[in-house]
């Protein structure tokens, strides 16, 4: 076999010494003679496409980042997922291989083959059009970049599509009183992320309290928007936090979602509420006021590496369940493995799930599921990791409490310590191990000193790992149709969903 064939290399650089002899034949034998050198120029390339000239690089750009930015600008990432496999990189080799064949027109007049130069109308004419086919070749790169026409582009966009919507995320992380909190949430496998998180709001009552809740919707995202909505009219009320207070104020929030039928129909919420207490400032201890409804769940990571269970799932096969879903005139079956009332709904106690509740010979409380909450109070100190989680994170084979509290403890401490990277790692994790839900979680560090004022910043991921900042948005009031931050006369409520 030839040299030409064995060395890629070899055969690249007789192309390009070719291109550059045509090229210097078509300036000097004129427009005419150029069709015909373009045909020859096509024959002995085997009827490949002719590269367009590049332009210069702007004022203060140097040519080679300009090279490299026009390498990735389809994804704007050169890192490629595994998940998208050879459509991206074929698209990026061929985008390269655009670059790399593109031949750089001289300045100034063009000598002949016979080395006298060229006459100066011909110059003068051959620059002109020179020019013009420059215009038309930079207006052709702007619509390619806008609209490529590459095939493989179209097949890797509907490739990726399901991955970018599934793997990207939503983050937003607040310092604030005696709290640094990451809020992050995913789509996951499901096509909606039907979760709403509560990041902070303050008590109306207790200038010492803190609140943070995630709300995991099922059938539609209606009933855990409310809940976020709804939860400084109705919970940032409580003028204290005993277990009445909470039952009361969670039969309350019900109450809300059942009065209007029409939004709430066909969905429901579970509901975990955390409060957090700082008795007196003069002492490093926290109370951490749980509330829980249905089964998303939470724990304390202590300094020490230990940690502390504090919600239980109310789940349709507990004993002290059937017991009320049978009173109220429901049952329980096993479905694909797992037990759900009435056939369908695999939590016991949650928010709306109207119904359920449709029972009018008996209270609020005794219905087939119930929004009654489990309340339970426990100590926490400066330096310690409040976690809460949906039931995505758990989900996944595998992911007990003891695994996603060790997974917790490591990923801060690859980290150091850095919220928003651990958030996304246990996000990530989760996801891979096989996940099928939507998976949100807020991980809160409990800290020494206390900040007067609030900072609070929002960025999303994109499904290769990329952070943006987004501009945080500033709402006036509650909003159920998107989240944000709003201000209160107690101080800032931020919401993510």
């Amino acid at each position: 076999m030839s040299p030409l064939r064995e060395d890629r290399r070899v055969w690249s650089l007789w192309l390009f010494l070719l291109l550059l002899l045509l090229i210097a034949a078509v300036s000097a034998t004129g427009a005419n003679d150029k069709d015909t050198s373009s045909g020859s120029l096509n024959r002995a390339n085997g009827g490949a496409k002719q590269a367009a000239p590049q332009h210069p690089p702007k004022e203060g750009e140097h040519p080679e980042e300009r090279k490299a930015n026009t390498k990735g600008e389809d994804f704007g990432s050169s890192q490629v997922p595994p998940a998208l496999g050879p459509a991206v990189r074929d698209i990026e080799s061929n985008s390269a291989g655009k670059a790399a064949g593109a031949a750089v027109a001289p300045e100034g007049p063009v000598p002949a083959v016979d080395g006298t130069a060229a006459a100066t109308g011909a110059s003068g004419d051959a620059a002109a059009k020179s020019e013009k086919n420059g215009a038309a070749a930079a207006a052709s790169e702007e619509s390619e970049r806008q609209e490529p026409q590459d095939p493989m582009y179209a097949r890797g966009r509907a490739l990726s599509a399901p991955f970018v919507r599934h793997y990207s995320k939503q983050m937003v992380i607040l310092w604030e009183w005696y709290t640094k909190t990451t809020g992050a949430t995913m789509n996951g496998k499901r096509k909606q992320d039907e979760d709403a998180l509560l990041v902070h709001a303050p008590s109306h009552w207790q200038h010492n309290v803190r609140f943070k809740a995630i709300f995991d919707g099922h059938g539609g995202s209606a009933v855990s928007r409310t809940c976020v909505a709804q939860f400084c009219n109705i919970f940032g009320n409580m003028p204290d936090l005993s277990p009445e207070s909470f039952k009361r104020t969670s039969l309350m929030l019900d109450a809300v979602i059942q009065a209007d039928p029409v939004r709430h129909e066909r969905g429901g919420s579970t509901g975990l509420i955390v409060a957090i207490e700082r008795p007196d400032e003069r002492v490093p201890k926290f109370k951490i006021h749980v509330s829980n409804i249905g089964d998303s769940r939470a724990f304390i990571l202590h300094r020490n590496g230990n940690y502390t269970i504090m919600s239980k799932d109310h789940k349709p096969n507990d004993p002290q369940e059937v017991a009320r879903i049978s009173r109220a005139g429901g049952f329980v079956s096993r479905v694909r493995k797992v037990y759900r009332v009435d056939g369908t709904l695999s939590v016991s106690r949650a928010f709306g799930d109207i119904r359920m509740k449709s029972n009018a010979a008996l209270p609020a409380t005794e219905q087939k599921v119930v929004a009654i909450p489990d309340v339970r109070t426990f100590e926490a100190y400066e330096g310690d990791y409040i976690f809460m989680a949906c039931d995505g994170m758990f989900e996944a084979p595998g992911m007990s409490w003891d695994y996603v509290a060790n997974l917790l403890q490591r990923e801060l401490q690859n980290t150091n310590d850095n919220l928003v990277e651990t958030a996304f790692r246990m996000l990530n994790t989760a996801y891979l191990l096989g996940s099928a839900d939507n998976i949100s979680i807020v991980l809160t560090k409990l800290m020494s000193r206390k900040r007067n004022s609030s900072v609070v910043k929002r960025f999303t991921y994109d499904f290769s790992g990329r952070r943006e900042f987004v501009e945080t948005q500033l709402l006036l009031a509650p909003n159920v149709y998107r989240s944000g931050t709003y201000h209160t006369s107690a101080g800032p409520v931020v919401t993510l969903f």
